[in-house]
């Protein structure tokens, strides 16, 4: 038999467990637009940080990766869907470790 053609992946997978001295925040939602907005809000591990990456994985298939400032309020705005689309961060440490911290369906809110 046959696979079926793979659609996007849209099925959130675990994050990683980080120790609480790395734990940083980071903020991750869709405007009315579809545009989605990822803002680092900092952390105990704020001064651990050297990279934040964002991957977008549109719900019409599209991957868009990004990367977040390490300052806190850098934010970074990608282009959704008017869809559920998939938000993946990741945050990589200046000891060489990256973290999966956000794995994520994030739904389009029409304005009401």
């Amino acid at each position: 038999p046959s696979a079926a053609p793979a659609g996007p992946d849209l099925e959130p997978s675990p994050t990683d467990s980080v120790i609480e001295s790395n734990k940083v925040n980071v903020n991750v939602e869709k405007d009315h637009l579809g545009n989605i907005i990822v803002t680092f809000q900092g952390g105990s591990g704020l001064a651990q940080v050297n990279k934040i990456d964002v991957t977008l994985n549109r719900a019409d298939g599209q991957v868009k990766t990004t990367e977040v400032g390490t300052k806190v309020d850098d934010s970074v705005t990608l282009e959704g869907t008017r869809n559920t689309d998939r938000v993946m961060v990741y945050v990589s440490m200046k000891n060489g470790q990256k973290y999966k911290i956000i794995d994520t369906l994030v739904p389009f809110k029409a304005r009401p």
